[in-house]
């Protein structure tokens, strides 16, 4: 990576705030799938995730942006996609609204997506084992 953009990549990481964090929930959800992911780790999100959401997921934005953090504190399923070792939680409205977690270049998880899917999409993701219902805490 050339320095400059090191340097704008680490000028936005500065901007971003803490939209959640992961609960113990997800974390006995995902078990040993989930290892990289421990309850308690915080979830940013910058200026540059909010852009591309809006850029590419505009109407899933506008309808549901403003619930990312009851997303991420209450999501129906959780899983890891195996292609980018990402988290995702899944919370059904009206639509069944995916949100997608990575670890960024300095270490920090942060929602780098959040989109609408097929009830048929979640429900095949169920049935294959990457989406797992949130377990339950007593």
């Amino acid at each position: 990576m050339m320095m400059l953009d090191y340097w704008k990549e680490d000028a936005l990481m500065q901007e971003a705030r803490i939209i959640g964090v992961i609960t113990s929930a997800v974390s006995i959800t995902l078990g040993e799938d989930g290892r990289q992911y421990k309850a308690g780790d915080m979830i940013f999100i910058g200026e540059n995730n909010i852009k591309h959401m809006k850029r590419r997921h505009l109407s899933a934005y506008n309808k549901y942006g403003d619930r990312l953090s009851n997303i991420i504190s209450e999501p129906d399923y959780v899983g890891i996609n195996e292609e980018d070792d990402s988290l995702e939680y899944v919370k059904i409205f009206d639509d069944h609204v995916k949100l997608v977690v990575r670890v960024a270049g300095d270490e920090k998880l942060y929602v780098r997506s959040m989109y609408t899917v097929y009830q048929s999409r979640t429900e095949f993701f169920i049935k294959s084992g990457r989406l797992k219902p949130l377990t339950k805490e007593d």
